[in-house]
């Protein structure tokens, strides 16, 4: 196989019809990576409709890098035969057609053939006709199907019960228990009222003043002659006054009698450390 030859069958592989499959099959074996060589012969492989097609389409299809134009030629090559063959059929027709038109043509004009074409063309139309009567209830059937269940709607919206909301009367007992319980409250209130007029004495306790610091301690600076006792008087001592200290002293005397004579010692000693 020569070069120019191999560029026509990638150029148009319907040309390979008349090459042996045994040329690319040698080919493809002398470079088996040649994604060009391998599919050439699998579009040859279809041509001759060879047992091999289906295994060498596999390998193909993993080797190529370009599955769209694969499958664009296998599309091509199919078609060739269907093509040739149809063509051949409608010769063929086209031939009869002309034979048959030249007979009747060269026959006697009073010939019965025309009015037995009238008739049987009468024949296949109103056989179509009678075709279409016997098919149209069938095409019909979904749409009398609808008619149908639509008139049952129809009829069960007209036998249905008419809608009637529910409605409760409304209570209004919570309201009056409202109105009474605040007529109660307020009688209460106009009681409680009426005592306190009634009564007069009763009346609001008076505010208490605010806390005052300055004021408490000068209260505190107070002295209480009403108050007396042995710790008073030894504070005093330590302090150094010892005047309050004799002070506090007669007051325990007068106040416990039995212990005058122990108040009287410690008041002479106190005028003895004060001379000393």
């Amino acid at each position: 196989m020569n070069q120019q030859l191999f560029i026509d069958y990638i150029q148009n592989p319907s040309v390979m019809e008349n090459t042996d499959s045994a040329q690319l099959e040698s080919l493809l074996r002398e470079y088996p990576w040649c994604q060009s060589v391998a599919l050439l012969y699998t579009l040859k492989l279809r041509q001759d409709k060879s047992i091999r097609f289906s295994g060498q389409l596999k390998m193909t299809a993993a080797t190529v890098t370009d599955r769209k134009l694969l499958k664009k030629h296998l599309k091509t090559v199919g078609m060739k035969e269907p093509e040739a063959a149809e063509k051949a059929i409608k010769q063929q027709a086209t031939d009869n057609l002309e034979i048959t038109t030249q007979n009747l043509d060269t026959e006697n004009n009073d010939d019965p053939i025309p009015d037995l074409l009238n008739a049987l063309k009468n024949e296949v139309n109103t056989l179509l006709i009678g075709k279409r009567k016997q098919e149209e209830p069938a095409s019909l059937k979904p749409l009398k199907e609808i008619v149908n269940k639509l008139e049952q709607i129809f009829e069960e919206d007209a036998t249905a019960e008419t809608f009637k909301p529910d409605i409760k009367d409304y209570d209004f007992s919570h309201l009056i228990d409202k109105e009474k319980a605040e007529s109660e409250s307020k009688s209460q209130a106009e009681l409680i009222n009426q005592f306190i007029e009634s009564n007069p004495s009763i009346s609001t306790p008076e505010k208490t003043g605010f806390f005052d610091p300055v004021d408490f301690a000068k209260h505190s600076l107070e002295e209480h002659d009403d108050l007396a006792s042995e710790t008073l008087a030894k504070i005093y001592l330590k302090q150094g006054n010892t005047r309050k200290a004799i002070k506090i002293y007669e007051r325990l005397s007068l106040l416990y009698p039995e212990k005058s004579t122990f108040f009287a010692a410690q008041i002479e000693k106190i005028r003895k450390d004060q001379t000393n």
